[in-house]
């Protein structure tokens, strides 16, 4: 009886061993070998003529029980060697701790090493960089690496990149674009795959506010003429958002009329009109052409936006969108900016904005915030605001200005359209199953080839 149950015992803690096959570190599912490695080139990147070395480098990225594998590969036609990771991840992605179901994924740097090596043969294009560097590493603060153990082998997670700061040069880099296509054409073949230049909105403050801001999208240097013209009427509304938001680049905000601002704020859902209530009415005066973004908790206003507002408003103020100075109802002293932003000893990520008071440091509540909310402005400056005209002029809130300060621990960018710009992992660039993840907005289907960038039309009627 007793070996019976002895048996049993022991045939699940088997079971269990074999279910887990990572609570003594070793794998459930085994790296690829060579052969899948040459699939994967033939198939995946195109090419015919390269040699797939016999060795690999084996890494294990830091908290995790698993072990990748990086190959080195040749392509002979174009003397370039570049690296495969056949990276064996469990469930989460290739996280640390107990996975139950593990999976190869593999990558590849070839794009990356190609047109490195082939830089100085390609045009010399203003607005797109050919360097593959880690600078968007940089600008997001301390954040987790994970591919970090790879790179020191010579893996290469880069991509493309291509500013632009006003709607002129959002135009020009599409055509530039469209040269750098015409110039891979001439000097590759076969052409590689899933080659992209992620558009980068280049706003002063951007390695702070990465994070919650209008996010790079990549778009694809061989995709057709439709498919560009979708992502640029996908992005030139964003942009014009963030423009608004920010209200602080007289350059980028000066492009477009009043009548085109104006209309975009009464067309899209994207942002909605402030304004102030003046006298005992209970009716907002609405500007057409100052906007908040919409989050769970209320409107907030940026630091740009609220210099606008009080100069509308004949409140007096020195200084500029981006940094500006007044004296409060209250009798104090306040100095903002948008270079007012450290890291606390106490944060771990990124930037935190702050205002001076008096002379003093005041953190704004919330991580990342450059705005303040409707009580913070009702009880610094008097102004009462309102958000897209929806509500008279509340009781409470005259009587009592702390109940409109509603914004303050709660207000997140990441609930606003600001984040619902394309979110594309740059890392996962050269994944045989790479997927751009779009937001809730259509590409449009364009009927008639597009032979330049048109600007998007905010003046035209609906």
């Amino acid at each position: 009886m007793i070996k019976k149950r002895f048996i049993s015992l022991l045939a699940v803690v088997i079971q269990l061993f074999t279910m887990t096959g990572l609570l003594t570190g070793c794998e459930s599912a085994a790296n690829l070998g060579k052969d899948a490695i040459e699939k994967y080139v033939k198939e995946e990147i195109g090419l015919s003529d390269f040699d797939v070395s016999s060795r690999f480098e084996k890494v294990k990225p830091e908290n995790s029980l698993l072990t990748s594998r990086l190959w080195t590969v040749t392509d002979n036609k174009y003397d370039v060697e570049f690296h495969v990771l056949d990276e064996h991840a469990g469930s989460g992605g290739g996280g640390g701790g107990i996975n139950f179901d593990t999976a190869n994924y593999l990558k590849n740097d070839y794009v990356q090493k190609l047109i490195s090596k082939y830089a100085d043969e390609l045009p010399v294009l203003s607005q797109i960089d050919y360097e593959f560097t880690e600078k968007h590493r940089a600008e997001q603060g301390k954040t987790f690496d994970y591919y970090e153990p790879f790179r020191k082998y010579g893996f290469e997670t880069g991509d493309l990149k291509g500013s632009y700061k006003t709607r002129t040069e959002l135009n020009k880099l599409f055509e530039q674009i469209d040269i750098l296509e015409e110039a891979l054409n001439d000097l590759f073949d076969p052409i590689p795959k899933d080659i992209y230049v992620y558009a980068r909105y280049m706003y002063e403050d951007r390695d702070g506010v990465t994070d919650h801001c209008l996010a790079d999208i990549a778009i694809p240097v061989f995709g057709s003429k439709d498919e560009k013209q979708g992502y640029f009427e996908l992005i030139e509304p964003h942009f014009l958002e963030m423009v608004l938001w920010f209200r602080c680049d007289d350059e980028a905000l000066n492009e477009y009329s009043h009548e085109e601002i104006a209309r975009f704020v009464s067309e899209t859902d994207y942002v909605s009109p402030l304004g102030v209530y003046h006298g005992d009415s209970d009716l907002p005066d609405m500007f057409d052409d100052i906007t908040s973004i919409r989050t769970n908790t209320g409107a907030p206003v940026s630091f740009g936006t609220l210099y606008e507002i009080l100069k509308r408003e004949n409140f007096p103020v020195n200084g500029t969108p981006r940094q500006f100075s007044f004296k409060g109802i209250d009798g104090a002293e306040y100095e903002v900016s948008y270079n007012f932003k450290d890291a606390p000893e106490y944060y771990d990520y990124g930037y935190r904005w702050y205002y001076n008071k008096n002379g003093e440091k005041e953190y704004m509540e919330n991580e990342h915030t450059y705005a303040f909310s409707f009580g913070q402005v009702l009880n610094m400056t008097g102004i009462e605001l309102s958000y897209g005209g929806e509500k008279v002029r509340s009781q409470d809130d005259t009587e009592n200005p702390e109940a409109a300060d509603n914004t303050d621990s709660a207000f997140d960018p990441s609930d606003s359209k600001l984040t619902e710009s394309t979110s594309v992992n740059s890392e996962m660039q050269n994944n045989s199953s790479f997927t751009v993840s779009m937001p809730d907005i259509d590409i449009p289907d364009v009927s008639v080839p597009v032979v330049s960038m048109p600007v998007f039309d905010l003046t035209s009627s609906k």
